[in-house]
C-alpha cells in the first residue's frame, strides 16, 4: 500500500514507538498462558446439561452430546441457525451419556481423540505463519436422521457456548467453554474478547498455548485456561434463550411480568387488535383478589378466562388441568341431548349423530333433521354467541365448528327447547329435552375422534387404488423414530413405482420443524425458500426479520426423493407445524384436499412457568410465507380441492375426503392420450413421446394378416411399453415391456389376424415416466415361410397370458398385488423372486391382506424375519399349473419357509385350495414361474 508525505511519516513513527517501547505487545503470543490445574493437557471431558425447559426430554429418545469443529466461526456469515458454527463436514466425537435425561440433568463423558482432524487456524494476529489451533465446542441434540452424527438438515439445541440474543450482535459468542487443540507448543490464542467484545478479531490479547488439548473458560476476564487430565465442559443455555419462569413470584407479580412480556413479544398484537391495557385493567384485580384471599381456584379460573381473550390458537394455559377448572368443565358440559350437529355449505344446521335411546331419539328427532331454534332463538344466532371451552381459535371456521359442539352441552338435568324439522317433514316441531349424562355425542364431533393415543408418529400403506397413503399424526414424537418410518415409507413407495401419494394431516397437532422440514426435503430437487419469521428484540425494541430464521428446504438424497403426484389431506385439527408442512407442499405443487382450512396457527411459540405449577404459552414468531406475507395465522391453509359439506358427504359410509384425493390423483396421474392417426402393416413411423403421454394409432387388419409390432429408438435406450387394444375396449388384449433382447425396447411378435377388424396400437414408456423419440414399425410377415395357420397366434385374450416378466415384474404390473409387492420389497425378497426359479407363487390380493388380523399384519411389517417367513410360505420351488395341482388332491408341497408345507385339496366343484384357501385366478405366467391368485393370506404356524 502507498502512503503520501506526512501521513506515511506518522505511521512510521507509530511503528517505531511500538517496536522500541512495547515489544511484548507486538509479540504477545510469546507470553505463555497461565494453565490452571496443569496436568499435561486435557484427555477426558465431563459435564452435564441442566436444561431449564421441563418438556425438553419429550423432544426425543436419543439425546446426543458430541464435540464438533466450529471452524465456521472464522468464516464471515458462518453461523447457521440449525448447526451454529459447526463444520458439518468435519469429524464429530460422541460423548457417552451417563444418566437418563428424563430424570434430571444429562451427565456425559467424552474421551478426546489423540489426533483430531479439525481445521487449523492461525489466530495470533501476527505476521508469521504458525501451525495454529483447532477449536471445538460441545453440542446437544436429539438423533434425528440415520446415524447419530449431525448434518445440515439437523438441529443443535444448545452447546457449550453462550451466544448473544440481541439483534445487533445476534449469535456472537459471549461466553461458555471451548476445547482447543494445538498440534505444536507456543500457538497463540486470545486471552480475552478485546475492546470490541468479540473473539478472534484483531484487537484480541494473545497468549501462547502448550501442545495438546486445553479447555478455555470464556466467562472469566481474562479467559481461564484449564489443563487438568479431566476437565468440565457443560452444555449451557444463553441468556434470553432459557425457559422463562415466573413460578416463584406472587400471583400479581407473575401476572405483571407475564403481561409485560406478552405486550412486547406477542407476534400479532396489531393483526388481532389486542388492547393490553384493557386486559390488564380487567384481569389484574382478579389476580390481586386471588392473591389476597390465597384462593388458588380463583387464580386458575382467571388464568383460564384470560387465555380465551385473544383469538390465537397458540395461546394456552395448563390451568385447565387444575382440579377446579377441569371439574367445572365436566359439570358445565357433562349433559348432552344425545345428538351432534353440523353446518352445511348452504348454512343449514342439521343433526349428524343421534344417540340410540338418547333424549333426541326419544323425542323423534332424526338423523339429518334441521335444528331451527334452540330455546326459542335461531340456532345460528345461539351458536355465534357460544364460547367453547376449547378456545381460543385463530381461524373463525375452527371457532364455528367448536361452537357447534358446545352449544348443545349443558349441565346434567337442564331442560332445553329444540325446534327441528325432520328430513321428510314440511313443518318444524318444538320439543323440550332434558340433558342426560352422556359423552358419546360430544366425542363423535371431536376433531380427534378415532384416535387411541397409541398411534405411531406416522403409519403407511398402499391403498387398493395403488396409491401410497401416509398418515402423519405428529411432528412432536421422537425425531429418529419418526424420520426412520418416513424414510422407510418413501423408499418402499419409490421401489414399487407408486404413482401417487396421499399424506393425511387431518389429525396432526404440529410439533418440531426439525422433523417436518426434513420430510419436506423428499419432494424438492433444489433448495427452496419457504418463508421466515420476525421476532421481538429487546435491544432495538421492535420486531425484526433475520435471515438466520429463513426456512429453506434442503433436498433429500436424489435417489430418495418422491417424484409422483401428491395430495395432502387437511382439516381443522391440523395445527402449527402441520400447517407449515401443508403450505410448503403447495410449493411442490401438491393438491390440498379438505372440507375446511387448517387451524390457522402461524408462528413459533414460547412457553413460560407461572405459580401453582402452571405452564403457559403464546406466539412469539410472526411467520410469513415464500412471498414474505403472513400466510397461516388467522386463515390457515385453504383446500385447493374443496370437498363439499352436504348430506351426501356427511352421511357417506366411506371417507369422502380420501375419495376426493384419489379422484384427484386418478386425473393427475392419467397419461395424456394423443391420436397418432392411421398406420398400416408395413409402415414405419417416428415420433416423440413426452413424460406421462401415450400415442395411439389405428391399424385395420384382416384374417390373412401376419405381422410383428416393434417399438424402440435408435439408441435402444428408451424404456418403451407397447399395448394393443381391440377397438372400443379399455383393457389391452396384449402388452409388452421389453422385447426378447436385453434392450428396453418393446416387441409383440407374430400376430395373426382372425377377422377383419380395427385394433389400436398404443406407444408409451414404462410407467409413462420417460420422454424421447421413438420408432414404431409394423413388420409384415405374410410372405415368410412361417406364415402358416399353425404358426400364427391369434390376437385374442389368450395373448394377454404371455409372460410379461419375472414374478416380481408381473406383480408390480398388477395393482391388486401392491401390498404384496411392498411386503416383498420390505423383506428384501425381490432379488429371490427375480431369480432363475422356477417358482410357483400363491399370491394374496390387497383385499386379502386387508382382511388379515391387523395385529398379525403390523407384527409382520415390523419384523423382517417374520415377514420373510410368511412370504416364503407362499412360494414353492418348481412350476405347478392349475392342471398339475388338480391332480395332487391331498398331497403337500414344500415351501421356501423351511419345514413348512402346503396341502393341496380339490373341492367338489373342481376348485383348487391350498391349506383350505381358494385359488381364485390360476395360471398367470411369468418368465421364471407361475402365479396363482388366492383369496386370503397363508399364515404359517407361529412358534
Amino acid at each position: 500500500m502507498l502512503f503520501a508525505g506526512a501521513n506515511f511519516m506518522k505511521r512510521l513513527l507509530v511503528f517505531f514507538l511500538l517496536f522500541t517501547l512495547l515489544p511484548t505487545a507486538w509479540a504477545q503470543d510469546d507470553t505463555p498462558a497461565e494453565i490452571q490445574d496443569d496436568e499435561g493437557g486435557v484427555a477426558v471431558i465431563r459435564g452435564q446439561y441442566a436444561y431449564s425447559d421441563p418438556s425438553l426430554p419429550d423432544y426425543g429418545i436419543q439425546p446426543v452430546v458430541f464435540m464438533g469443529d466450529i471452524s465456521n466461526i472464522f468464516v464471515e456469515g458462518g453461523f447457521d441457525f440449525s448447526t451454529e458454527y459447526l463444520d458439518v463436514n468435519s469429524t464429530q466425537v460422541l460423548a457417552q451419556n451417563l444418566s437418563d435425561i428424563r430424570e434430571g440433568p444429562l451427565e456425559y463423558e467424552l474421551l478426546l481423540p489423540i489426533d483430531p482432524d479439525g481445521k487449523l487456524h492461525d489466530v495470533d494476529n501476527d505476521s508469521e505463519e504458525d501451525a495454529g489451533i483447532s477449536v471445538y465446542a460441545l453440542a446437544f441434540t436429539f438423533n434425528g436422521i440415520g446415524d447419530p452424527f449431525i448434518d445440515e438438515r439437523e438441529f443443535i439445541y444448545f452447546s457449550s457456548l453462550t451466544l448473544s440474543q440481541d439483534f445487533e450482535t445476534q449469535y456472537q459468542v459471549t461466553g461458555g467453554r471451548l476445547i482447543v487443540y494445538a498440534p505444536e507448543a507456543d500457538q497463540g490464542f486470545p486471552s480475552g474478547f478485546g475492546e470490541d467484545g468479540k473473539i478472534f478479531t484483531e484487537d484480541d490479547p494473545i497468549v501462547s498455548l502448550p501442545a495438546g488439548y486445553t479447555v478455555v473458560d470464556l466467562d472469566t476476564d481474562p479467559f481461564t485456561f484449564i489443563g487438568s487430565h479431566e476437565a468440565e465442559v457443560n452444555i449451557v443455555e444463553s441468556e434470553g434463550a432459557e425457559f422463562t419462569d415466573f413460578s416463584e413470584m406472587s400471583y400479581t407479580d407473575a401476572f405483571d411480568a407475564m403481561m409485560e412480556m406478552m405486550r412486547k413479544e406477542y407476534a400479532f398484537t396489531e393483526l388481532k387488535g389486542v388492547d393490553w391495557d384493557a386486559l390488564i385493567a380487567e384481569y389484574r384485580p382478579r389476580f390481586e383478589e386471588a392473591e389476597a384471599n390465597e384462593d388458588a381456584d380463583a387464580y386458575f379460573w382467571a388464568m383460564q378466562e384470560l387465555s380465551w381473550e385473544i383469538p390465537d390458537g397458540h395461546i394456552g394455559t395448563s390451568a385447565f388441568s387444575s382440579d377446579f377448572v377441569f371439574n367445572k368443565f365436566l359439570e358445565e358440559t357433562g349433559g348432552g341431548l344425545g345428538m351432534a350437529i353440523r353446518e352445511l355449505d348452504d348454512r343449514r344446521i342439521i343433526t349428524n349423530f343421534i344417540l340410540e335411546e338418547g333424549p333426541a331419539a326419544e323425542a323423534g328427532i332424526q338423523l339429518g333433521a334441521e335444528i331451527v331454534q334452540i330455546n326459542g332463538r335461531p340456532t345460528a344466532e345461539v351458536v355465534s354467541e357460544n364460547v367453547p371451552w376449547s378456545s381460543p381459535f385463530s381461524n373463525p371456521e375452527n371457532l364455528r365448528l367448536q361452537q357447534l359442539r358446545y352449544v348443545i352441552r349443558f349441565p346434567v338435568g337442564t331442560d332445553v327447547e329444540i325446534t327441528y324439522r325432520n328430513p321428510d317433514a314440511e313443518e318444524p316441531t318444538t320439543v323440550t329435552l332434558t340433558t342426560i349424562e352422556e359423552r358419546e355425542s360430544f366425542s363423535f364431533s371431536s376433531f380427534n375422534v378415532g384416535l387411541s393415543g397409541y398411534e405411531l408418529p406416522l403409519e403407511f400403506e398402499v391403498l387398493d387404488s395403488g396409491y401410497g397413503y401416509i398418515k402423519i399424526y405428529s411432528f412432536s414424537d421422537d425425531n429418529f423414530l419418526t424420520l426412520a418410518l418416513w424414510e422407510r415409507a418413501i423408499r418402499a413407495f419409490n421401489a414399487n413405482g407408486v404413482p401417487g401419494l396421499i399424506i393425511d394431516m387431518r389429525q396432526n397437532g404440529g410439533g418440531s420443524p426439525d422433523i417436518g422440514n426434513v420430510m419436506l426435503g423428499y419432494f424438492f430437487d433444489e433448495e427452496t425458500y419457504a418463508g421466515t419469521s420476525a421476532f421481538y428484540y429487546e435491544d432495538i425494541d421492535r420486531f425484526e426479520f433475520d435471515p438466520l430464521y429463513d426456512t429453506t428446504i434442503l433436498p433429500a438424497a436424489e435417489a430418495d426423493r418422491y417424484r409422483g403426484q401428491v395430495a395432502v389431506l387437511i382439516g381443522p385439527a391440523c395445527y402449527s407445524m402441520c400447517e407449515f408442512f401443508s403450505y410448503t407442499m403447495t410449493l411442490a405443487d401438491a393438491a390440498i384436499v379438505g372440507q375446511y382450512p387448517t387451524g390457522g396457527l402461524g408462528g413459533g411459540i414460547k412457553e413460560f412457568g407461572m405459580p401453582e405449577g402452571i405452564t403457559n404459552q403464546f406466539t412469539v414468531g410472526r411467520a410469513v410465507g415464500a412471498d414474505n406475507e403472513i400466510h397461516i395465522e388467522g386463515t390457515g391453509v385453504v383446500p385447493t380441492v374443496k370437498v363439499p359439506v352436504n348430506e351426501e358427504t356427511l352421511f357417506s359410509e366411506g371417507d369422502p375426503i380420501l375419495e376426493a384425493a384419489q379422484t384427484y390423483l386418478d386425473e393427475a396421474t392419467a397419461a395424456e392420450i394423443v391420436d397418432g392417426g392411421v398406420i398400416n402393416i408395413g409402415d414405419m413411423v417416428t415420433g416423440t413421446l413426452a413424460e406421462n403421454q401415450r400415442i395411439r394409432y389405428s391399424l385395420t387388419i384382416s384374417a390373412n394378416d401376419f405381422f410383428t409390432v416393434r417399438l424402440g429408438d435408435e439408441s435402444q435406450q428408451l424404456d418403451t411399453y407397447l399395448r394393443i387394444y381391440l377397438e372400443g375396449e379399455e383393457e389391452p388384449v396384449i402388452e409388452n415391456d421389453d422385447g426378447e433382447t436385453n434392450a428396453p425396447n418393446s416387441e409383440i411378435p407374430e400376430i395373426q389376424g382372425d377377422k377383419d377388424e380395427t385394433v389400436i396400437i398404443e406407444v408409451a414408456t414404462f410407467e409413462d415416466a420417460s420422454a424421447g423419440d421413438f420408432i414404431l414399425e409394423i413388420v409384415d410377415l405374410s410372405s415368410t415361410p412361417e406364415a402358416t395357420e399353425e404358426a400364427m397366434p391369434e390376437a385374442t385374450e389368450e395373448a394377454v397370458m404371455e409372460p410379461l416378466g419375472t414374478i416380481v415384474d408381473v406383480a408390480i404390473g398388477n395393482e391388486d398385488f401392491s401390498t404384496l409387492v411392498t411386503a416383498v420389497t420390505m423383506a428384501g425378497q425381490s432379488d429371490v423372486l427375480r431369480g432363475e426359479g422356477p417358482f410357483t407363487v400363491f399370491a394374496p390380493t390387497n383385499s386379502a391382506f386387508n382382511s388379515l388380523d391387523p395385529e398379525v399384519l403390523s407384527m409382520a411389517m415390523a419384523d423382517n424375519q417374520l415377514l420373510t417367513n410368511i412370504l416364503g410360505y407362499h412360494v414353492v420351488s418348481g412350476r405347478f399349473t392349475a392342471e398339475d395341482l388338480a391332480g395332487m388332491d391331498g398331497q403337500t408341497l414344500p415351501t421356501l419357509y423351511e419345514d413348512n408345507d402346503l396341502t393341496v385339496t380339490v373341492a367338489e366343484d373342481g376348485s383348487i385350495l391350498v391349506n383350505g384357501i381358494k385359488v381364485i385366478t390360476p395360471d398367470i405366467p411369468a418368465t421364471n414361474g407361475i402365479i396363482h391368485v388366492i383369496e386370503a393370506v397363508l399364515v404359517p404356524p407361529m412358534e
